[in-house]
């Protein structure tokens, strides 16, 4: 009995060493979100034609958790998330300006829906009702079950993605999978399934126009980052006569922009350039080079915080840039600010 004993006191320890793991492993490969590579979300056999001007707007509202007073572990900060309290006026806040700003389209990035890190608050569907009478639209760019750093208080299960909101009824709109990070087991259930989502409206005279919202890697090395460019350019970008605009966080730095010593050296975050060959022979690069549209997260907004560039638009030969500007909101409900262009497409 007494060496039965010894041997069962050897041996749950060790079961339970061995099990654990593996049902760590079952959970995530269970739960793991694994999108089609090009997913219908909206479709409709009515060509509702599209004006020959329009606003859009892009902005990358920090799920309503970036405000000025945060920083963030990830970028050399201590902090994961706001208040309750803070986030939910942050999202009010954000609302609002939407709500005011009167955009034809409106490109959004980093907007949740079940996310611990937002309350578990569903910010798609709040956006949505305020903005009735757009048509809204919604692609997953991050699903995981739970995230489980930092470890004294894990960021948990995130649900998040891009949102499109459209004054104009489009005919098609998808969500399109970006190539996957090259991870090794077990990072790689930590992945973000990044995407662009796309809206394509009727012109008339067999023409279309396609807008592209977009949330690029910020982390991940150069080469990964290329090969998403590469795919948007070389699989996405229509041919022919069709014209388009894409806007959104690229998390990278446009063509001709010039960084500065801090931006180059950031530990944490160094967005890169964008390759002057990626938009050359198939559209034109637009951003307004007077204000930044991004901070950096390693300690709450002051004047003296590092800012930059990365949140821009690019548009086809036969779109016109009548204006485009940022809206400095003194990054104080997310770490982005709004940025808004005027577009003539030419018929």
């Amino acid at each position: 009995m007494l060496l039965r004993n010894k041997v069962r006191r050897i041996l749950y320890p060790v079961i339970i060493i061995a099990v654990i793991p593996c049902l760590i492993v079952i959970f995530y490969s269970v739960n793991k979100y694994r999108p089609l590579k090009n997913e219908v979300i909206y479709y409709s056999e009515i060509n509702h034609e599209l004006p020959e001007t329009l606003e859009i707007l892009t902005w990358n509202i920090g799920y309503a958790g970036l405000d000025e007073n945060m920083d963030f572990f990830y970028e050399g900060g201590k902090q994961v998330r706001p208040e309750r309290e803070r986030s939910m006026e942050n999202l009010s806040e954000i609302i609002i300006y939407l709500s005011k700003c009167d955009a034809d389209i409106i490109l959004l990035q980093e907007v949740d829906i079940y996310s611990k890190r937002s309350y578990r608050i569903n910010q798609f569907e709040l956006i949505s009702g305020i903005l009735s009478d757009y048509r809204s639209l919604f692609a997953f760019n991050f699903s995981n079950p739970f995230i489980p750093i930092p470890l004294k208080n894990p960021i948990g299960r995130v649900e998040s993605g891009l949102a499109l909101f459209s004054k104009y009824e489009p005919f098609l709109a998808v969500r399109h999978s970006l190539p996957l990070k090259k991870s090794s087991f077990p990072m790689n259930f930590f992945d973000f399934n990044r995407c662009v989502l796309s809206c394509t409206y009727y012109l008339g005279n067999e023409k279309y126009f396609t807008v592209y919202n977009i949330h690029n890697s910020a982390y991940e090395d150069l080469g990964h980052r290329k090969r998403e460019l590469d795919y948007i350019r070389d699989s996405l970008i229509p041919s022919g006569t069709n014209s388009f605009a894409i806007g959104g966080d690229w998390n990278q730095n446009p063509t001709g922009y010039s960084q500065s010593y801090k931006e180059k050296n950031n530990k944490y975050f160094r967005p890169g350039l964008l390759e002057s060959d990626f938009s050359e022979h198939i559209g034109k690069i637009y951003y307004d080079p007077e204000k930044p549209t991004a901070r950096y997260l390693y300690e709450p907004y002051n004047e003296n915080t590092t800012t930059t560039l990365i949140d821009f638009f690019m548009a086809s030969e036969d779109v016109e840039c009548l204006d485009i500007k940022t809206d400095d909101l003194g990054f104080r409900n997310s770490d982005h600010n709004p940025v808004l262009i005027n577009i003539r497409i030419k018929k």
